[in-house]
């Protein structure tokens, strides 16, 4: 599953719905909007998740989700101290979540293994690992420092917050990355 981003419609409908049937604790100044119009902007494919939907994953699968920072190295875990028997750790660089993947040390054609028994000291050393090896080579983006230009005009802005300001004002939609 490692790269298949084909249950990712099926995940956005379970967060939806997750959402959508406990508005009491999935309120408006929980979601930063309306619980319906949250529904709404979770179905579309263009939008990403973080800590809300990471810890209706969390819950719904009954797995603790550790989430490794690369810019900051900090670990942030989702179902933490409930009791779930399973882990699994991502890998965070600022705006993808990629899983740790390990292959079976005969080399086999066995799938790679994403989900590894809580308190795996040997797993989470090497999502670590992982981070602190990417920090080094700066493969991460920082959404409130980094460089952006707009495509269409030129302009060169500064973070995300920047940017949605220049689409808003301007209609311009086509960034890349400085």
């Amino acid at each position: 599953m490692v790269g298949d981003s084909s249950c990712s419609a099926e995940l956005r409908k379970l967060i939806a719905q997750c959402v959508s049937n406990d508005p009491l604790t999935f309120n408006t100044a929980f979601l930063g909007q309306d619980n319906s119009d949250y529904c709404n902007w979770i179905l579309n494919k263009d939008n990403w998740g973080g800590a809300i939907e990471l810890s209706i994953l969390s819950k719904h699968y009954q797995t603790e989700i550790a989430v490794v920072d690369i810019e900051t190295g900090r670990v942030d875990r989702y179902g933490e101290g409930i009791g779930y028997s399973k882990c699994v750790y991502l890998i965070y660089d600022g705006i993808h979540y990629d899983p740790l993947a390990v292959q079976s040390s005969d080399r086999t054609k066995e799938p790679l293994q994403t989900v590894f028994p809580v308190g795996d000291d040997m797993r989470l050393a090497e999502a670590l690992e992982i981070a602190a090896g990417a920090k080094q080579k700066r493969q991460f983006t920082n959404l409130s420092q980094f460089s952006i230009r707009c495509l269409v005009c030129e302009t060169l802005l500064a973070g995300q917050q920047a940017a949605q300001h220049h689409a808003v004002t301007t209609g311009h939609t086509n960034f890349g990355e400085v």
